[in-house]
């Protein structure tokens, strides 16, 4: 659940319920977006399907040891998955925002 003030949550309502479909190639590595609502004037709340970690978290165990080439490649592969997917819908992401590119 991501709690959203006012205006900041429009532009990712809209690129989330876009998404809502997740077909293709990729789809699969794109958090599933439920539903929006509003939780007081000027606040909303989405709703993703909930993840079993984030990357920080999957990451700190590893932070004072090698990691594996192997497991290294698996994570880029599916992270790169995802932005192909991200990008057959025309949609650039860099991490802090999400935006429709239009040409």
């Amino acid at each position: 659940m991501k709690v959203c003030a006012r205006g900041t949550g429009a532009k990712e309502i809209a690129i989330m319920k876009m998404l809502k479909s997740r077909t293709g190639v990729g789809a699969e590595n794109i958090i599933q977006f439920y539903e929006a609502f509003e939780v007081t004037p000027g606040f909303a709340c989405l709703v993703f399907e909930v993840m079993w970690t984030n990357a920080k978290e999957f990451c700190d165990p590893f932070s004072n040891m090698q990691v594996k080439e192997r497991l290294i490649k698996r994570i880029a592969r599916e992270l790169l998955k995802g932005l192909v997917f991200l990008k057959s819908k025309k949609i650039l992401h860099n991490g802090k925002s999400s935006i429709i590119d239009s040409s």
